[in-house]
């Protein structure tokens, strides 16, 4: 194969990548902007939401190491992809015909694992490809599940206004269906390495060092922080009278600042340390809860979300790739599971057991202000734990 057509298979597998990640990613802007106005809709209670949300969170913090660690030999992560994309597919269908908590929980869970488990391993191919070509950056790439974010939430927001929750949620089936395909494309370009035994003090001891330790308590607590936003910011916004075009304006802003952030991320680094960025981003989440504690106008509302460019993308990407950085040679393709299980899970996880014993009371969700306030003191004390860190250089 000469060069123009090794060239031209780059291209044509990073344009696959990115595509996935488009209608992946794209696919999450319901579970984060719109699912609570759909789980509201069909009758379920604050708690309820906030249970079902601390649910689908432990079946996904789990899932993603899970399937690492069962990839390999006969079980590639190419046949993980294919059963996931299926079993996706048919736990969506079933959740859309329940309506009791229970049932709605269980096939939720099961979903968004699913998809979670699949973003894993596609992520894993990615940072193993850049590893062997500097041409490839993993931003670049995840840059265009925000594009997708932003498009498809558009799309849901302008449904959720002109018909219901219910047609809203019933119309992601063909998101869900697309997903399936790309899925089972994607799964033809993976890398597939040979199963290697990695006996568990090997990981056992990357998880004890000081700088794994820290960099998963930072990623884990700025996640605790988020607990609120994702569980009642769509409700917090309705109640205070915006639109459903709004409460979409706001999420997509969001990732506009997201999107931009990647796409500038190659550059802070020749002038930043990893560790610098992160530290700035925590400061930026500290601030955001500040505002949306404090203020309800719309544009100080948008503001906010426009600094999830740091709180989520800036610690997100930091967290990849310092995780994939600490973790040795050998074990590095498990960095994003142990990452996914002890960061951005049990953060989550933590969030929501937290939240959902402080919502029992809750009976106006204009009052969700003072977990706010909450969040913004996690962060604070994310950054004091930061400043503990080691910088990436001397790993």
């Amino acid at each position: 194969m000469n060069k123009q057509n090794i060239l031209e298979l780059h291209k044509n597998e990073k344009f696959t990548l990115s595509t996935f990640q488009f209608f992946n990613v794209g696919l999450f802007s319901f579970y984060i902007a719109f699912l609570p106005l759909y789980l509201n809709h069909i009758g379920l209670s604050a708690q309820q939401i906030a249970v079902q949300n601390f649910l689908a969170t432990l079946t996904m913090m789990f899932s993603a190491p899970l399937v690492l660690e069962i990839t390999g030999g006969k079980l590639t992560p190419s046949r993980v992809i294919r059963v996931l994309s299926i079993l996706s597919l048919v736990t969506y269908l079933l959740f859309l015909g329940s309506v009791d908590f229970i049932s709605v929980s269980i096939f939720w869970s099961i979903f968004i694992a699913s998809r979670v488990s699949t973003t894993t391993l596609i992520d894993v191919d990615i940072l193993g490809r850049i590893k062997g070509d500097a041409s490839i950056k993993f931003e670049h790439i995840r840059l265009w599940g925000s594009v997708g974010f932003i498009v498809i939430g558009f799309m849901l927001g302008i449904l959720f206004k002109s018909y219901d929750a219910v047609f809203g949620a019933r119309a992601v089936i063909v998101l869900v269906l697309i997903q399936t395909a790309l899925s089972f494309n994607i799964s033809r370009i993976l890398a597939n390495p040979v199963a290697q035994h990695v006996k568990p003090y090997e990981v056992i001891k990357a998880l004890k060092t000081k700088k794994v330790f820290l960099l998963f308590t930072v990623v884990g607590l700025i996640w605790v922080s988020h607990a609120p936003l994702y569980t009642f910011f769509s409700l917090y916004l309705e109640r205070l009278g915006f639109s459903p075009s709004f409460i979409s304006l706001c999420w997509n802003l969001g990732v506009v600042g997201e999107i931009v952030l990647f796409m500038l991320f190659s550059r802070l680094e020749k002038f930043f340390s990893l560790k610098s960025i992160l530290q700035f981003s925590i400061i930026a989440t500290v601030f955001r809860w500040l505002l949306l504690a404090n203020c309800q106008s719309a544009i100080v509302i948008i503001f906010s979300q426009l600094l999830h460019a740091f709180s989520f993308g800036g610690v997100y990407l930091c967290g990849v790739k310092l995780s994939y950085l600490f973790f040795p040679e050998g074990i590095k393709h498990k960095s994003q599971g142990y990452l996914s299980l002890l960061g951005i899970g049990l953060g989550s996880l933590i969030g929501r057991i937290g939240l959902s014993a402080l919502t029992g009371s809750l009976q106006d969700y204009s009052d969700v202000t003072v977990y706010f306030v909450m969040a913004m003191m996690v962060s604070i004390v994310a950054f004091v734990v930061s400043l503990f860190m080691q910088d990436e250089a001397v790993s």
